[in-house]
């Protein structure tokens, strides 16, 4: 049985694509660990950098070509991966060429060629690794071209399996200044240090070494999800190198692997880690490199959650609320660490009121104007004179909605009304709702609707008609304050309780609750008789009862 690898890196495109400077450093690095005899032990790891369209194609199609029934054959690329229209895989050569951002697909390497290639081919044991993606970028961030590809359907075979970066619609990165793409730096470093052998039996297979780039990779850059692609049983146990067991280096880090947690060590994990660098006979320093080594993803993504958050803070201070264009800048950033929402949810929720990045988006732009030419609202404020809470009929009292400023302050005061383009003088609005709040259509016209934030009741609205507008930011509805406090500071109004007689809601964006609802659990709690309840409220508003 013969192993045999071809290892392109290409790092210069043409038109259209951006360089890729570790791509060359990749296959170096790769090619070292599986010539190495103690390690991948491969009869020839060829490395071709920087080809053209029709060299690469040449090389990829001689090279199965050459092989045996009992070989195992290893295509590595490293470059990016781009689609056509169709939505159909290639592969970049030093000569492709997207104009308009479209591919120019005579310049490139189709997914179905090589397909094809490997289809022919006598080896009973395929192996590639494609260290490229399909998505977008953002700075000095470099990612590899953008969309879903149906990557099974396209180079999938039996007897193959297929090792991926990411999953066909995430991210593949590089960072500038770094020596290797993120993916292949674990890779080579699981067979090199052998913590990829995960049952400890001397040989890494595909999958082991895919477990344990995948993790790594995850550890650091959670917006990356590495994928194994086999179509055929016991096609990922294909044995790829050997792993020195018996290293006492080796039996350290697996210590500190299982024993790390959060990128940081237990007191007792570190003591018996102490322990265990006496009994295997390593220095101090042997010791703390291996438990650098193992601790650098989970600090890597601490040190970019920690840079996400001062960038968040720092844009706060320097504007607030934040601008449409902040916003996106912020998104972009946050992708360009390569962390999901959910790696920072609990970051914007503390720094922005509550409101994750996309939920202040949407509230914020429930505060903007909508204009067109010269600053013209977009809409016509419906003209009707002020009305009191007196002049209403307390039955029409019938449904609450929590609202909430994005920003900590108070929602819907005269001056905010003005700005988002309704009327100070007559008190009339549009009311927001959140896509993901329900409600917005339930309270019919002339139907009242008391509006609570932080804790205390600020107004009370009439629904003016029927109609909903929506929009990408949400729902809205034009209401009439027939209430709202004479006081100028809303922080020395009484708790809600005292209004309402009941806690309710609190949810920012808000959700429309109805009074006659029987599964509004909280107020049916607290009342028996809705119209006691409005009576009630109705009284305290218009001074005719003291809290």
């Amino acid at each position: 049985m013969g192993k045999y690898a071809l290892l392109i890196g290409i790092d210069t495109y043409g038109h259209g694509l951006n360089p890729l400077p570790a791509a060359p450093k990749d296959v170096e690095a790769l090619r070292g660990v599986l010539l190495n005899p103690q390690m991948g032990k491969f009869d020839e790891a060829r490395p071709l950098i920087n080809p053209t369209r029709s060299e690469m194609a040449r090389e990829i199609e001689l090279w199965f070509q050459d092989r045996q029934s009992e070989d195992l054959v290893l295509l590595f690329f490293s470059g990016h991966g781009v689609k056509d229209d169709r939505r159909d895989l290639y592969f970049a050569a030093s000569d492709t060429e997207k104009l308009s951002d479209r591919l120019l697909t005579a310049t490139a390497i189709p997914a179905r060629f090589i397909h094809n290639c490997i289809q022919r081919c006598k080896a009973r044991y395929q192996l590639l690794i494609l260290d490229c993606c399909f998505s977008g970028a953002f700075g000095n961030l470099i990612a590899r071209d953008d969309g879903e590809i149906p990557l099974k359907e396209q180079l999938g075979a039996e007897g193959r399996v297929v090792l991926t970066s990411t999953s066909a619609v995430d991210y593949s990165f590089e960072e500038q200044g770094t020596d290797l793409s993120i993916y292949t730096r674990y890779l080579v470093e699981g067979i090199a240090s052998g913590a990829a052998d995960e049952d400890e039996n001397g040989v890494i297979t595909v999958d082991e070494l895919h477990h344990y780039a995948g993790r790594k990779v995850r550890e650091t850059s959670p917006a990356m999800s590495p994928s194994l692609i086999t179509l055929k049983d016991e096609g990922f146990r294909i044995q790829v190198a050997r792993s020195p067991k018996d290293d006492p280096k080796l039996q350290y880090r697996k210590e500190a692997e299982y024993r790390a947690t959060a990128g940081e060590f237990t007191i007792p994990a570190r003591r018996l880690l102490m322990r265990r660098r006496v009994e295997l006979g390593l220095s101090d320093a042997e010791a703390d490199a291996i438990e650098a080594e193992v601790l650098k993803p989970y600090r890597e993504y601490q040190r970019k959650r920690q840079e996400y958050q001062d960038t968040l803070s720092q844009c706060l201070e320097h504007e607030s609320p934040l601008s449409k264009h902040t916003i996106t800048d912020l998104k972009d950033y946050r992708e360009h660490l390569r962390l999901k929402p959910e790696d920072v949810a609990v970051i914007e929720q503390t720094a922005l009121n509550g409101f994750d990045l996309e939920s202040y988006a949407r509230e914020i732009a429930e505060l903007q104007p909508i204009a067109t030419g010269a600053g013209q609202i977009n809409r016509t404020v419906p003209n009707i004179s002020r009305k009191e809470l007196s002049e209403c009929d307390a039955k029409k009292i019938l449904f609450i909605k929590n609202i909430r400023d994005p920003n900590g302050s108070w929602s819907y005061t005269l001056d905010h009304i003005q700005q988002i383009g309704g009327s100070s003088e007559n008190r009339v609005f549009e009311l927001f709702w959140l896509p993901t709040s329900r409600g917005a259509s339930s309270a019919s016209k002339d139907d009242l609707m008391i509006l609570n934030q932080q804790a205390k009741v600020t107004h009370v609205v009439e629904m003016l008609d029927n109609d909903v507008r929506e929009n990408e930011s949400g729902s809205f509805r034009w209401v009439r304050i027939v209430w709202m406090p004479e006081e100028d500071d809303w922080s020395k109004l009484p708790h809600q309780r005292e209004v309402v007689g009941f806690e309710p809601p609190t949810i920012g964006g808000g959700a429309t609750y109805s009074f006659a609802s029987p599964n509004f659990g909280t107020f049916r709690s607290a009342w028996t008789n809705l119209e006691t309840f409005q009576q009630h409220v109705f009284s305290i508003l218009t001074g005719n009862k003291s809290i």
